[in-house]
């Protein structure tokens, strides 16, 4: 049950909520619990807006479809349980006045338990809206979709898939925003205590651990954008990864830098797209993919056995173009190939045939020993490998390429459908913590006396684009994104560069340049989060809960806290701080200081200057 709807004409005065930022109001709520009754309203239910004028709450409570239950994770602590029985009614509720309602509204459905569609009832016909799939351990706001007015009707009807894992109902909610942020409905979490023990570091937090892969900078006009420059050195990353699937295609495309007509590299392109970065303070890093096309003559994505050697001398002949003016910052960190494991050892695998990750190695042994030979000053890596798990590729990898490896670089994605919920989604964020571990351990056994360094050199939510999952672009994107990073420093990752610099979907800066929440935040961590770690216990112990938290020392001394709250409550916190900034749904701001608990937003974080 939301602390939210009105339930006597007796109302009670606004609690108030205290948090370091500011006094937020929670919702109207009746003095006195009232008894639901299951008689059936035919007038329009009873909601009323919350403190921000965008959203109507219809408790489940009211009509309740099954039996009113008390149960202290339930939000208000009630919830309506149903029976099993497949598609029985879940849920009934008369819509609002239209008059209050705006053209079109979001539905949102806070549940536990099985699947549930969403109908809508006109007179005597019913109509089916959207279903909302997977099943919730926990209470969870799962989204119904967006909806003209007229599409929901007179009353709106929640059933249950087949007979199965039982449906609790806490309530539904209609919104004006596309994408509402229902957290602050949540009545908050146990208070937790953060304890830093400062007595010795356990690693360094540096900026190459906040880095980006530049895929629309491959374009020299945008990389030369001003506008793309500004936030660009706003980010600061530490690394610039610099890729693109079409980069060693023809430059006839924009995004190419290849001229196939010569079969070289096009001189004019490839340095007038490095020319913004040269002397920027970050690990510039291109990355070259792959081979042009006249190098795999039959197309079936592999290099042509006899071509084995003019691809390394391709890939040297760039070394070369890139670092011959003396006058000019050399680029010193190369990487070749890109998720070549999929074509070499995954498919062919899948397919019950032999790998052919022998050969992998040697493409890359043979580039790799060309590029230095080109210029002895500079660093290779790779294999920008697609599957961070697959242990038995990565090690069969390393020991066949452990000496001519500067870095050893993987890619990590956690979902491809944006229908996910922000609860799986976030809790994948915990993902890369144990491949780090695994392949930190792999690159040591296979080099104990010279460090092989781990990038994670591509990261975001959704590896399929074509999905266009929101959370990407708005602030959920850079919560989750923290949330990873700590969990991939956690595990011993020496550099990480999220996708990508700028596009419609992936990036950290829109198509036209302005920064998005997760680039804001990079820029954040970038300026506040570097120094030396120090271990952290949270009490109490979240595990795999709500929270993370991470804690630096900068050079000067100062002592900095961050910490995340990936939960769908607030979250209070019991510690004391000079200073903090908070990044939630409302983008970055400053936290004041108060005697009273600090309360997180949920899907936000804060940095706190202790």
């Amino acid at each position: 049950m939301l602390e939210s709807t009105i339930r006597s004409n007796q109302l009670c005065l606004p609690s108030l909520l205290q948090t370091a930022s500011c006094v937020i109001p929670l919702f109207f709520a009746s003095c006195e619990k009232k008894t639901p009754s299951a008689t059936t309203r035919t007038e329009p239910a009873e909601v009323h807006p919350s403190v921000l004028p965008t959203q109507w709450i219809l408790e489940a409570e009211d009509q309740p479809k099954g039996e009113v239950k008390q149960d202290a994770t339930a939000h208000g602590g009630a919830y309506v349980y149903a029976q099993n029985g497949s598609y029985q009614e879940v849920f009934a509720a008369a819509m609002p006045e239209a008059t209050v309602l705006p053209a079109e509204v979001t539905v949102s459905v806070l549940r536990r338990g099985g699947p549930v569609q969403l109908k809508s009832v006109t007179g005597n016909q019913q109509k089916d809206i959207e279903w909302s799939w997977g099943e919730c351990e926990d209470f969870e706001w799962r989204s119904l979709g967006r909806h003209p007015l007229e599409q929901l009707g007179e009353r709106l009807v929640l059933i249950r898939g087949e007979n199965g894992k039982p449906v609790e109902i806490d309530a539904v909610v209609l919104s004006a925003e596309p994408s509402p942020n229902l957290g602050s409905l949540m009545p908050p979490l146990p208070s937790t205590k953060i304890s830093v023990d400062w007595t010795h570091a356990v690693g360094e937090v540096t900026s190459d651990h906040f880095g980006i892969n530049g895929f629309s900078m491959v374009d020299p006009l945008i990389g030369q954008n001003p506008e793309y420059q500004k936030n660009l050195r706003a980010i600061n990353p530490g690394i610039l990864r610099i890729h693109s699937a079409e980069l060693h295609g023809s430059s006839s495309n924009k995004s190419g830098w290849v001229d196939e007509k010569n079969r070289c590299w096009d001189r004019r392109r490839v340095l007038a797209a490095l020319a913004p970065v040269r002397n920027l303070p970050l690990r510039t890093m291109p990355c070259i993919s792959s081979w042009p096309e006249w190098m795999d003559a039959n197309h079936d994505g592999m290099l042509d056995s006899d071509q084995f050697d003019a691809f390394a001398a391709f890939c040297a002949d760039l070394v070369r173009l890139v670092n011959a003016d003396a006058s000019q910052a050399p680029v010193l960190w190369w990487e070749v190939t890109n998720e070549k494991d999929d074509r070499y050892f995954t498919h062919l695998r899948d397919a019950k045939v032999p790998d052919r990750l022998d050969e992998l190695a040697k493409i890359y042994r043979l580039a790799a020993a060309a590029m230095k030979a080109a210029d002895s000053r500079i660093r290779v890596g790779g294999p920008s490998a697609l599957n961070s798990y697959n242990m038995d590729f990565h090690d069969r990898f390393i020991k066949a390429t452990a000496d001519a490896l500067d870095f050893y670089s993987v890619h990590l994605y956690v979902s491809g459908n944006k229908g996910d919920s922000d609860a799986s989604v976030f809790k994948r964020a915990d993902s890369p913590f144990q491949p780090m571990k695994m392949l930190v351990q792999a690159l040591h056994q296979a080099s104990p006396d010279r460090k092989i360094e781990l990038i994670l050199n591509e990261y975001n939510i959704s590896w399929d684009w074509q999905q266009r999952d929101p959370r990407m672009v708005d602030w959920r994107g850079a919560v989750w994104d923290a949330w990873f990073i700590v969990q991939a420093i956690k595990g011993g990752v020496d550099g990480l560069a999220g996708w990508n610099d700028s596009d419609g979907i992936y990036g950290k800066m829109s198509p036209d340049f302005k920064l998005r929440p997760s680039g804001e935040s990079l820029a954040l961590l970038n300026r506040k989060m570097i120094g030396s770690r120090y271990e952290c216990t949270l009490t109490p112990d979240a595990g795999s809960g709500p929270l993370n938290a991470m804690a630096i020392r900068v050079k000067d001394g100062t002592q900095r806290l961050l910490v995340i709250n990936r939960g769908s409550r607030p979250s209070p916190l019991t510690l004391r701080f000079k200073f903090a900034v908070l990044m939630d749904s409302s983008g970055s701001r400053p936290l004041q200081t108060s005697s009273e608990p600090t309360v997180l937003p949920p899907l936000s974080y804060a940095i706190f200057e202790m």
